[in-house]
């Protein structure tokens, strides 16, 4: 993969996957980071692995988090 890419990629998941606030990141437009994602194929990975993301964060948080962390 390109730096590039994995440039895109990285904001992307910095990001939570919002296009927009990636491209704002990386100084570019949203139409750009568009195209750049379909030109690399990278939207269905960054999804795949911001979901995988959440999941371990909601397993540590009600598994394995103290208790004290907990907001009621």
């Amino acid at each position: 993969a390109s730096i590039e890419s994995k440039l895109i990629a990285e904001a992307l998941l910095d990001s939570n996957g919002v296009q927009a606030e990636a491209a704002r990141h990386l100084g570019i437009s949203r139409s750009d980071i568009a195209y750049k994602i379909r030109k690399y194929g990278l939207w269905p990975y960054v999804v795949i692995f911001i979901h995988i993301d959440l999941i371990a964060y909601y397993i540590w948080y009600h598994e394995l988090a103290p208790t004290s962390l907990h907001y009621h």
